[in-house]
């Protein structure tokens, strides 16, 4: 039963009436004359009753659906002059929420949240700047529009990465560090960045929610910010405003009593847009529109087959064409808005996958168990829908032996680093499939189910991944221990010596595989490796040396603290990266170099005292 069909009624009169008089003026008015001769007149009617006959009945039939006819043509008329006046009025908003940014340097780059300058990367090996940086040099003032949010649900200060406090280092995700800075807030902007020159340290501090983490060493860059003069469109806060252009325009078109195909059209379309470009608060290309118009293709060929047919929305959608108005707006349109969002859920609750991590705090059963007693509600009422239909037995099982068949294969395939992870549009799909009742509850699940299946899709998932299984942590991930042995034990890269040079500020490292000790009983002075392996040695993630010897001399920076040096093997071919790495070494820049004991014994001796570094050697690295 519709809601208050009285009332929808009575708020589609006004444009019920303005239908009614258009056409009126749009019919052609023929009028029979009436006597014979000459003396006929169009406009006198004789006085005589007389009976109506079958000829006149078949007119006023004709004249009836000829009226129809022409209100279909006129209401049909309406609605595509208004969903083209809308559509144009939401695409040239969203091109100044994407592509009108501007400020006095220029057009500014846009970034991710956690975008860094690559050319200054401190990944083992993937340095840009040459040996001890000197292809890098500081730069200028350029502007950079950042993200929304940048600065919220930020769970781990290692992956947050902003190392210092004004200035940073160059490695530091600019986005969160302008945000650290005060010079971006929760709707992101635009802000100029310079890299500028070397720094001895950089301080750790908490500024507007994000915690920034110390290095206590030399490094060559650092980052600068500075407000954007004369910034235009920059900001992401718009996108409040946009959602309400979105809903407002679907409900002014149910005041032209569309079809329930034409409206559920119009609400997928509108929302599915919204939600790929607008919702998640973050720049998107040219390109990454040419690519949303594919994932577009394939949304509306699944939710023709899916969600209209198979779902059976043709017989469970409000008739918005017969004025169910209130049905459309409270329980098929809002309701989706709340899992549109479904992304803002990890700034409140975290984020957290269904595996063997989730169990690891209190945090995560506790996010599910909550979510799940907020739509406990909605589940009973698809359930008794079903046992109304005398079909809840039948349903139960079938979950039960899907839930099955899913826990078994999921512990096979962790076997070889497979894990369970239910994609939420997997979940949003099979939801509205299963809320096939006619009762609200039922209406309300499958409007929930929709926006987590519009947000899936367009937001996060693809519709050609597996929705149930990824392959990366298998069920239980990764403890954090990194396997850096590369092609095995004997191929391991370990420092066999780090000592002064003649008291000076000068260091001497010396490296090998752990064959080479073997083959040369300890004692690699004499040694000569047969093998053409290429070593990078970095300090302080700057190159200081690439090539195929074992050992190098270097100069300590200046610094107060320590200097944090390793050595890597490369991987022969086009693709060069380290695929074995000695430990991190943290050595000190004044006194004596290592503060635990150091053998003057063999190599072997020298390598196993190094292997045992204190912990806090490390203090103060990233």
């Amino acid at each position: 039963k519709p809601l208050n069909l009285a009332l929808s009624e009575w708020l589609l009169q006004p444009v019920d009436r303005l239908v009614a008089l258009c056409v009126k003026h749009c019919e052609t008015c023929e009028v029979q004359p009436v006597g014979t001769g000459e003396d006929a007149s169009p406009n006198v009617s004789p006085s005589v009753c007389r009976p109506v006959t079958n000829v006149e009945l078949e007119e006023g039939k004709r004249k009836q659906s000829s009226s129809a006819t022409t209100e279909a043509r006129i209401r049909n008329g309406l609605q595509c002059a208004y969903l083209l006046m809308a559509a144009g009025i939401i695409i040239t908003s969203y091109y100044f929420q994407l592509f009108a940014a501007s400020t006095d340097a220029g057009t500014p780059a846009n970034l991710v949240c956690r975008g860094t300058l690559l050319r200054y990367s401190t990944a083992f090996g993937g340095s840009q700047c040459g040996r001890w940086g000197e292809e890098c040099e500081p730069t200028g003032w350029m502007a950079i529009r950042c993200p929304a949010l940048c600065g919220l649900g930020l769970n781990d200060p290692i992956d947050t990465r902003v190392i210092g406090s004004s200035p940073y280092r160059a490695d530091s995700r600019m986005c969160i560090a302008a945000w650290h800075a005060g010079y971006i807030g929760w709707s992101g902007g635009c802000v100029d960045v310079r890299i500028s020159g070397a720094r001895s340290s950089f301080e750790a501090s908490a500024s507007h929610g994000v915690d920034s983490v110390a290095f206590s060493s030399w490094f060559p860059y650092s980052l600068e910010f500075r407000q954007s003069a004369g910034a235009r469109h920059c900001g992401y806060g718009q996108m409040p405003s946009l959602l309400i252009l979105n809903v407002v325009s679907l409900v002014g078109f149910l005041w032209l009593r569309p079809s329930k195909r034409c409206f559920f059209w119009a609400m997928l379309s509108f929302f599915w847009w919204y939600c790929a470009l607008i919702a998640p608060m973050t720049n998107r290309s040219v390109g990454n529109c040419f690519q949303y118009f594919g994932r577009f293709a394939y949304f509306v060929f699944g939710a023709e087959v899916l969600l209209w047919r198979l779902g059976n929305a043709k017989g469970t959608f409000p008739d918005t064409r017969a004025g169910s108005v209130l049905d459309a707006i409270f329980i098929e349109l809002l309701p989706l808005l709340v899992t549109l969002h479904w992304h803002f859920l990890g700034y409140a609750a975290g984020g957290y996958s269904l595996n063997g991590a989730l169990f690891q705090s209190w945090e995560g059963p506790l996010a599910f168990i909550l979510g799940l007693m907020s739509l406990a509600p909605f589940v009973c009422g698809v359930l008794r829908d079903w046992y109304r239909a005398g079909l809840l037995r039948w349903v139960l099982m079938q979950v039960l032996l899907f839930a099955t068949a899913v826990v078994g294969l999921t512990l096979i395939f962790s076997t070889s680093g497979w894990g369970l992870h239910l994609h939420h549009y997997f979940i949003g799909l099979m939801g509205y499939l299963g809320s096939r009742g006619r009762s609200r509850w039922s209406a309300v699940a499958r409007a929930l189910c929709l926006g987590a299946l519009i947000n899936g899709l367009s937001h996060w998932g693809e519709t050609y991944e597996i929705p149930i299984w990824t392959q990366g942590a298998g069920w239980y991930p990764p403890t954090g221990q990194i396997n850096a042995g590369g092609w095995g034990h004997e191929e391991q890269v370990i420092f066999t010596a780090a000592e002064r040079v003649n008291n000076s500020d000068q260091i001497l490292l010396r490296w090998a595989l752990v064959r080479d000790l073997s083959a040369s009983n300890c004692s690699l002075s004499t040694y000569q490796a047969q093998d053409s392996s290429i070593f990078v040695v970095e300090m302080n993630h700057i190159e200081i040396y690439r090539g195929p010897a074992r050992s190098v001399v270097a100069p300590l920076p200046a610094t107060d603290g320590r200097v944090f040096v390793r050595a890597g093997r490369i991987s022969p071919g086009l693709v060069q990266q380290v695929v074995s790495a000695t430990q991190v070494l943290g050595l000190n820049r004044t006194g004596e170099l290592l503060r635990w004991p150091y053998g003057e014994e063999d190599d072997c001796s020298k390598a196993a005292a190094l292997v045992r570094q204190p912990e806090e050697m490390l203090d103060g690295f990233i």
